[in-house]
């Protein structure tokens, strides 16, 4: 009987890994054979938007969040989302969008490879799932910050154990400087219709921004471990001086 479940798991754990497989497959299809250049220019994207009317902010982050579900740069939807709805709302729907696909890619690796990942790795995996679901919200913030791959990560999170709920958070929080740096400069930029534009505080600060961010995986990485440091540095000495009350409170012997 026990065999008959064991096997049973290891059947729906391979078909599983094998659905992923397929997923994966069909993604970078996609990926390979589509061709977005007709369709980048700002007015082909804001009419086809527009067609939606009030729904094309939610027609936008549904083809965000299903592109970068299937592996789709996030760059470029970022970028359309700046030429549609410009700096404030770009940026908005950027990050529900982006946040949206994160969530169903995670899901989608949590769910397929997950299993698998911890079959085909074993005790290795157990390691690194220790530390990510101790310090899984610093972890995932950490790499938004850095530019480490959005999609990447997000497949790259659901094997892991990380919380769901510090996943979704470090992620929300993570991305908001990358996606206002993006939406910003590319909404500035295509406001320009002459070169006199170009001589202008918007332009000029766009720039500088664009310029700063890519300072800002060094800087991030300075600062993220000092202070991770110093909270694991307060942490042992909370635990020291608890193991230290412990032992100078004295034992009380039972009554024989």
């Amino acid at each position: 009987m026990i065999k008959k479940s064991a096997k049973k798991r290891t059947r729906t754990l391979f078909a599983k890994a094998l659905v992923f497989l397929a997923f994966i497959v069909l993604a970078l299809f996609l990926v390979q054979n589509a061709d977005f250049r007709a369709h980048m220019t700002k007015e082909s994207m804001q009419s086809f938007v527009e067609q939606f009317g009030v729904f094309g902010p939610v027609i936008y982050i549904i083809i965000y969040a299903l592109g970068v579900t299937f592996l789709f740069p996030a760059t470029i939807f970022t970028v359309a989302g700046a030429f549609i709805f410009g700096t404030l709302f770009g940026t908005v729907y950027t990050i529900i969008g982006a946040t949206v696909g994160a969530i169903l890619a995670f899901f989608v690796a949590r769910t397929l490879a997950r299993d698998f990942a911890r079959y085909l790795v074993g005790d290795r995996l157990r390691h690194y799932d220790a530390k990510i679901k101790k310090h899984g919200f610093a972890t995932i913030f950490y790499l938004r910050m850095i530019f480490f791959p959005f999609n990447l990560l997000n497949y790259g999170a659901g094997i892991t154990r990380v919380k769901f709920t510090d996943y979704l958070l470090a992620t929300f929080f993570g991305i908001i400087p990358a996606v206002f740096v993006v939406t910003f400069f590319v909404s500035k930029l295509t406001d320009i219709t002459s070169w006199k534009q170009l001589i202008s505080v918007d332009v000029f600060f766009a720039v500088v921004l664009f310029i700063f961010s890519f300072f800002i995986p060094a800087i991030t990485k300075k600062y993220f471990w000092k202070a991770e440091k110093v909270v694991e540095k307060k942490v042992n000495r909370s635990k020291a001086a608890s193991k230290r009350k412990k032992r100078a409170q004295p034992k009380i012997r039972g009554e024989a």
